[in-house]
């Protein structure tokens, strides 16, 4: 199996708590006894279902009233699920290789330029696997960011042709986005509606 870095990984995280908005965090064998643990310390009922932990009006019920994870407040860090603790480190199966990455969703993983790197030792694989009507693409992709003199300008160049032709493309995309209804979601959490409106 082939572990591939997708650029840097790094993150600096904020706590703005996005993450815990919108996210059913699913469980690993072990760690339930210690969540309804620490749930019934909390008073949260019914902290996990389905083997994930709980959320009410999409907030995890564990995301305190200042965006803050009270799992963490009340245990440390290792109180809290492997999966929370990993991210937005992300590992996904791609064919039949393993892509280690930042998970998009993170606001900060995006802007933070010099954050501190992320382990990749031990993490939690997603079993997201890849679309197999993609592959061919996805092949492409590869091949063109893998070759000796390849730019990350070069690779977008002949990936989305002329700049301003894309830039025009995706300005089209977004307007004709359903963006209200998006934004009315419980799940979308405040930062996202603060970027988009």
């Amino acid at each position: 199996m082939i572990v591939r870095p997708v650029g840097a990984a790094g993150h600096a995280c904020t706590g703005c708590g996005a993450c815990c908005v919108g996210t059913r965090v699913r469980l690993l064998p072990g760690e339930e006894a210690g969540i309804r643990a620490l749930a019934a310390t909390l008073g949260v009922d019914a902290p996990i279902e389905e083997g994930r932990l709980r959320t009410q009006d999409g907030r995890c019920v564990f995301l305190d009233d200042r965006a803050r994870c009270r799992l963490h407040a009340l245990g440390g860090p290792e109180a809290k699920p492997e999966v929370c603790r990993q991210y937005p480190l992300l590992v996904t199966q791609a064919g039949t290789e393993r892509r280690v990455g930042i998970d998009p969703g993170c606001f900060e993983a995006i802007l933070s330029r010099d954050a501190a790197p992320l382990p990749i030792a031990g993490v939690v694989i997603r079993p997201v696997p890849l679309d197999p009507g993609r592959e061919r693409h996805e092949a492409l992709l590869a091949a063109l960011l893998e070759a000796p003199d390849a730019t990350v300008a070069g690779v977008l160049a002949r990936v989305v042709g002329e700049p301003e032709a894309f830039a025009a493309r995706w300005l089209h995309v977004v307007q004709q986005a359903p963006l209200a209804p998006l934004l009315a979601r419980p799940d979308a959490g405040p930062d996202l509606r603060g970027a988009l409106v």
